[in-house]
């Protein structure tokens, strides 16, 4: 499905949940993750 995963983050508690969700997925898929900050 994916093979690559764009995470945004501006460090709070909020995006926080977000990443840790976008890295599940990626596991999950067996995807490359690249972080915006």
């Amino acid at each position: 499905m994916y093979k690559k995963i764009l995470i945004a983050t501006d460090g709070s508690e909020l995006a926080q949940k977000g990443v840790a969700h976008g890295l599940e997925l990626a596991k999950g898929l067996s995807a490359t993750v690249t972080f915006v900050t």
